[in-house]
C-alpha cells in the first residue's frame, strides 16, 4: 500500500472528498480494507479516493454515506463536481467557494448562500429562460450547496454587505416568500458567523456581485460576476484592488443595528 501522505482538503473537492471518508473511517478505526468489504469495493480503491486521486461512483458514494454517517454529503458533492448546477464561468469559484475559510462579499442581491428555495427559483427564473425542470435541478443544487457549506463542521466566516435595493425587489413573488426570505436573513444574521449590513441607497451606485475568498492556506482570490459572465483571480494585485473596492462599500454600509432595522422594516412592509 502507498505510505500516507498528509491530505489537504483545501487542495481541490476530490481532496475534500478523501479527506471526508478518511476521517470517518479513522474515527471508527477500520482499516481501508475494512471499509471496502462493508461497502463492497477494494481497500486499495477506499485508498485512492482518500488520497484524492479516484472519486466514489455514486452507488459507491451512496453506500459510504450509509456505513460512515455521512448521509447524502458525498453524493451532494459530486453533483457540485460535475458542474451541472452551475454556469461553466462560475465552476472554478463554486469549487474554491466550497472549501474557503472567510468570504467577504458584496451583492446587488440576495446572495445564492442566503436564499431561500422561493427566492432561488425565482431568481433564476427571472435571469434564464429554459426547461423548468433545469431550473429545478438548480434550485437543488443552489440548497444543497448552502448545507455543505453552512453545515460544516468549521464553517466559514461570511461578511455580506448587500445593496438596500436587495429588501424592496421581490422578483414577481408573493408578499409571504419576499417575507420569508428577509427572515432568513435575520435568522442567519444571527449566527455568530455570518455578519451582514445593508449598503443604503444614499450611498454610490455599485452593481453587481464581488466575492474574495480567504482558502485554508493562505491563498485569497476574488470572484466578479455581470449578467451573462464571471471571472476569477488570483493575482495578489487585483486582489488588493478588489479588497479596497470592498472595503469602501462595506464603510458605507449600515452598522450591524441598523442593518437589522432595515430588514425588520421591509419584513413590516411586506406584511402589508
Amino acid at each position: 500500500m502507498p505510505a500516507l501522505r498528509e491530505i489537504d482538503p483545501g487542495e481541490s473537492i476530490e481532496a475534500f472528498i478523501g479527506s471526508r471518508i478518511r476521517d470517518a473511517r479513522m474515527e471508527r478505526r477500520w482499516k481501508q480494507t475494512e471499509l471496502g468489504q462493508k461497502v463492497f469495493a477494494s481497500g486499495s480503491l477506499i485508498s485512492e479516493i482518500e488520497r484524492g486521486n479516484e472519486v466514489p461512483t455514486r452507488d459507491l458514494a451512496k453506500r459510504l454515506g450509509v456505513v460512515l454517517g455521512l448521509g447524502n454529503e458525498l453524493v451532494n458533492l459530486l453533483r457540485l463536481l460535475d458542474g451541472s448546477q452551475v454556469q461553466d464561468y462560475a465552476s472554478g469559484f463554486m469549487r474554491q467557494q466550497l472549501l474557503a475559510e472567510s468570504m467577504h462579499e458584496f451583492s446587488a442581491h440576495i446572495p445564492g448562500l442566503l436564499q431561500t428555495e422561493d427566492y432561488a427559483r425565482a431568481n433564476m427564473i427571472a435571469g434564464q429562460a429554459g426547461d423548468p425542470a433545469d431550473i429545478e435541478s438548480f434550485v437543488a443544487g443552489r440548497m444543497e450547496r448552502q448545507d455543505l457549506i453552512w453545515g460544516r463542521t468549521k464553517p466559514p466566516w461570511l461578511w455580506c454587505t448587500l445593496d438596500e435595493a436587495v429588501l424592496h425587489r421581490d422578483w414577481g413573488m408573493p408578499p409571504e416568500a419576499m417575507r420569508h426570505q428577509l427572515e432568513r436573513l435575520l435568522e442567519l444574521n444571527r449566527l455568530p458567523h455570518i455578519n451582514l449590513s445593508i449598503l443604503p441607497f444614499n450611498s454610490p451606485v455599485v452593481t453587481g456581485y464581488l466575492s474574495l475568498l480567504t482558502m485554508p492556506d493562505g491563498t485569497r482570490l476574488a470572484y466578479t460576476e455581470g449578467f451573462t459572465c464571471g471571472a476569477v483571480t488570483k493575482e495578489p494585485d487585483q486582489v488588493a484592488q478588489y479588497q479596497r473596492v470592498y472595503d469602501r462599500i462595506h464603510g458605507d454600509s449600515l452598522s450591524a443595528r441598523a442593518s437589522t432595522q432595515h430588514i425588520e422594516a421591509a419584513i413590516e412592509r411586506h406584511t402589508q
